[in-house]
């Protein structure tokens, strides 16, 4: 369910927009606040128009960012993703970075996103119609969404690996069956800030043939 459609044609993370006109008033942000109360998946889908506006792209910070600092695109995203780590905990944030971007802001974005555990989708190939995505772009963004989402699991003698990367599973249990349906999101988000990353259930058969 979509809770919140955040986007503002032509908005800049950072404040400076095109022209190097002053965008403090649609930039990212400045909007970070009004995404829906919690959602479960956020997407980000920045940096495009910061790097065709060519936004100064400032110094990598990381602490202390001011004001001023926002006028810059990696000062101003260091910030944005700090303060939606922080204020959306609970939520699986995901940056999608557009292709046939600066070299230094698609480094930059890369390298930011790693800082704050932000998963970083770096599309590929996206087919386009005057910049932004044809019909056909559209779905390719969609399927590379949808994939990056679901990451390879494999394993080996010592552990499950996702993506090549080692993890361990916390596993819990539910029993959804005593719990009514309208409280299920809410065991499952209590379960997850708990540290459980693997959920395990019956199927009760007599509920499924009521």
């Amino acid at each position: 369910e979509l809770l919140m459609n955040n986007s503002f044609s032509g908005s800049t993370i950072c404040n400076t927009g095109y022209n190097k006109e002053d965008y403090s008033d649609r930039s990212f942000t400045k909007r970070m606040d009004n995404l829906g109360g919690n959602p479960d998946i956020i997407f980000i889908f920045g940096a495009t128009n910061d790097s065709w506006a060519h936004a100064p792209i400032g110094e990598f910070k990381y602490e202390n960012i001011t004001k001023d600092d926002l006028w810059s695109f990696r000062p101003a995203m260091a910030y944005m993703l700090a303060w939606m780590k922080e204020h959306y905990a609970q939520s699986d944030i995901y940056f999608l970075l557009n292709d046939g971007l600066s070299q230094e802001v698609t480094e930059s974005s890369k390298l930011i996103c790693q800082r704050y555990g932000v998963k970083c989708i770096e599309l590929k190939g996206i087919d386009k119609m005057a910049g932004h995505p044809s019909i056909k772009g559209m779905k390719q963004i969609a399927d590379q969404v949808d994939e990056a989402m679901h990451p390879l699991v494999t394993w080996d003698k010592h552990s499950l690996m996702m993506d090549g990367r080692r993890i361990v599973p916390v596993m819990g249990e539910v029993h959804y069956s005593r719990i009514p349906a309208n409280e299920w999101q809410q065991e499952v988000r209590k379960m997850k800030e708990g540290g459980v990353t693997m959920i395990a259930t019956y199927v009760f058969w007599n509920h499924v043939e009521e």
